[in-house]
């Protein structure tokens, strides 16, 4: 509620983290909505490329061995980063 009025908000998918969502943040503490700290991983296997990411640790990042020498691995990682 705000100033005695009820709002509906469907957040959906949200990748809550402090430096991408500051201002989101920002607007939870202001309204009193809490949050607690969480685990989220992302995994993608695609059977056309053999192509398979998971970014939970280093074991995972690097399932596929071979991904420590592929230019191409590393590039995706690069943009992930950005």
């Amino acid at each position: 509620q705000v100033d005695g009025r009820s709002y509906a908000s469907d957040t959906g998918f949200i990748v809550f983290n402090d430096w991408t969502y500051t201002n989101f943040i920002r607007l939870l503490e202001q309204i009193g909505v809490g949050f607690k700290p969480t685990e989220m991983s992302f995994s993608v296997s695609d059977p056309a490329t053999g192509v398979e990411y998971n970014g939970h640790d280093l074991n995972t990042l690097f399932a596929q061995r071979s991904n420590l020498l592929s230019p191409a691995f590393w590039g995706m990682l690069r943009d992930i980063l950005r």
